[in-house]
């Protein structure tokens, strides 16, 4: 083999080994891509399905409250809901409540969290929950101005992430009536 059948040789395999990492690299980036959609598509459905859940309980959409020491109003991007308490065996208190709220988080914006304010006897988890991680944005739009009314939340939510440059936004919505109301 001469010198020049030697440089012919390494010259191939560099050309087919920057092939097959070329390929690797593209396949790594379009699985990150999916693994980001996977994710997205994942965080609004189990934001839908939280908050849908307490919606459904709900006795009251109200409009201002004092929870846990942060007072909260309820419009496009915050809800309040009243439910019935409940105890340990899962039966209605009768009349005491629950308010639990949903809020973009004001330190990361990204995510979206619920707070608790439990009744007198209730069993319920207590204070700050993660309900939904790559928010976007958060829209809650009611069938009513008048908060006694009020017995259907439409949620719209979107989230999004970043991956390799490329934006990626994925977007959910339901409309829930109040079981309670």
């Amino acid at each position: 083999m001469t010198l020049s059948d030697s440089l012919i040789s390494i010259f191939v395999l560099v050309i087919i080994s920057m092939l097959v990492v070329g390929i690797f690299v593209s396949y790594y980036r379009y699985f990150q891509i999916e693994v980001a959609h996977k994710n997205l598509n994942a965080s609004n459905i189990t934001a839908l399905d939280n908050i849908s859940t307490w919606i459904r309980g709900a006795v009251l959409v109200v409009e201002t409250m004092d929870i846990n020491g942060t007072i909260y109003t309820s419009d496009s991007d915050t809800l309040i809901l009243e439910l019935p308490s409940l105890d340990s065996q899962q039966n209605i208190i009768p009349d005491i409540f629950d308010n639990i709220v949903f809020y973009r988080d004001t330190v990361n914006s990204n995510l979206l969290k619920s707070d608790i304010l439990l009744g007198t006897g209730s069993n319920r988890s207590p204070g700050v929950h993660l309900v939904a991680n790559y928010l976007d944005s958060i829209t809650f739009n009611y069938n009513d101005t008048s908060f006694p009314v009020i017995n259907k939340v439409e949620v719209i939510i979107s989230s999004d992430q970043t991956v390799h440059g490329k934006q990626i936004t994925l977007g959910a919505q339901t409309t829930v009536k109040m079981r309670n109301k």
